[in-house]
């Protein structure tokens, strides 16, 4: 049965420096399965640039990895992703 307004899951992400190709697209494949499941017809990513980071050591910022860019605008392997389909 159609629902009168869409259903969307808030957001969800995974660190891409912590974790190798394989799992990244597991995750995101479980969680957009999981969406497809229960009929959500949106789900949204965080986040689109890494911005964040945890604390600076030496100097450096920490950053945490989950941008679909990285702090240098490359791409991460989670943005091929959803580029090219999992």
């Amino acid at each position: 049965m159609p629902r009168p307004t869409p259903l969307f899951f808030g957001e969800f992400g995974v660190p891409v420096r912590r974790r190798t190709d394989e799992q990244l697209a597991s995750y995101v494949a479980g969680v957009l399965n999981v969406c497809a499941e229960h009929a959500i017809d949106l789900a949204f990513y965080w986040q689109l640039y890494d911005n964040e980071y945890d604390r600076a050591v030496d100097g450096k910022r920490n950053y945490r990895g989950f941008g679909l860019f990285d702090v240098e605008r490359r791409v991460t392997s989670v943005y091929f992703l959803f580029r090219f389909g999992l």
